[in-house]
């Protein structure tokens, strides 16, 4: 019970936290790259707060059961916490936003704000929560004394993933979730024609959108892979670790009301994210406990 109620405060103090940074971080990027952005954030109006508030709870939820999760300590846990968040959160998502700009119409400066904030939000947050989590104390750390994974699989796990498995999840649940929503598709085609997903493929490769998929298939593998090595335990559980960070981390402020994407457009993409996220994280897993050496001795130190 002692270690519930001491979860259940640091779950709030961080949440809370979280939303004091997230602000901070938001000021000092505007400042950095004076835009609308914080005009903007404003917005939503007096429900814009709780809604904030909700989306640090669940982000701070899945953050806190990664670091129980992970073998990692000190530093070194801070350097892959600051990572992570930094690449899910800001990261992977602003350069999706620079490619779908023209529909998305967002000020450059705002994007450059917002990973600016974001690094920063994210390297003092995660430094403030190994700390009040305890992670800093001088204790036993679980060590993989494991081979590394060869190189040879590397590429061909990394190939596979960028290649194929991440385009195909993201293709699919792009078509099947969010283009079945009239309004997604005339928000970034100016038409409610929904053609076949054989010629949308064809867009897609045309357009080069496939090719950036790949590059960003890559990012994604490099990232998962260095939260999958941070955590101990089983494929199954270091997949619900990632498909917590993927979904929520990753997904959780679309929850949030914009000026830049229409109520239904942002759902129907909070539906799209959050569901692929769980999938990739899992596929990943799954994929990386396949191709990585079969015994992972752990050494404790």
């Amino acid at each position: 019970m002692k270690t519930y109620f001491k979860t259940t405060f640091i779950w709030i103090g961080l949440s809370i936290l979280t939303l004091v940074l997230w602000i901070v971080g938001l000021m000092i990027g505007n400042v950095i790259f004076p835009s609308d952005l914080m005009k903007a954030s404003d917005e939503p109006g007096a429900g814009g707060l709780p809604i904030m508030l909700i989306i640090c709870g669940l982000n701070t939820a899945a953050i806190i059961y990664f670091i129980h999760q992970s073998h990692q300590r000190c530093w070194q846990l801070v350097v892959t916490l600051s990572f992570a968040i930094f690449s899910i959160q800001y990261f992977m998502s602003q350069i999706e936003t620079l490619w779908f700009n023209d529909s998305l119409k967002m000020e450059l400066n705002s994007i450059w704000a917002l990973v600016a904030g974001g690094a920063i939000s994210s390297t003092l947050f995660s430094v403030l929560a190994v700390w009040i989590t305890g992670n800093f104390k001088k204790g036993e750390q679980l060590i993989s004394k494991g081979e590394m994974m060869p190189f040879s699989n590397t590429l061909t796990m990394t190939a596979l993933m960028a290649i194929i498995i991440w385009p195909l999840i993201y293709f699919l649940a792009g078509y099947f979730i969010a283009w079945q929503f009239e309004e997604v598709r005339i928000y970034y085609s100016g038409s409610s024609e929904k053609a076949s997903f054989l010629f949308m493929m064809k867009e897609n490769i045309a357009s080069h959108l496939y090719s950036f998929q790949v590059l960003r298939g890559i990012l994604w593998t490099l990232i998962g892979l260095l939260v999958f090595r941070s955590i101990k335990g089983k494929w199954v559980g270091k997949g619900i670790v990632l498909a917590l960070l993927l979904s929520i981390v990753g997904c959780s402020q679309l929850l949030l009301p914009n000026p830049i994407m229409p109520e239904p457009v942002r759902l129907a993409h909070l539906l799209e994210t959050s569901l692929s996220g769980v999938v990739l994280g899992v596929g990943m897993a799954w994929l990386f406990a396949r191709t990585s050496p079969k015994k992972t001795d752990m050494a404790i130190v």
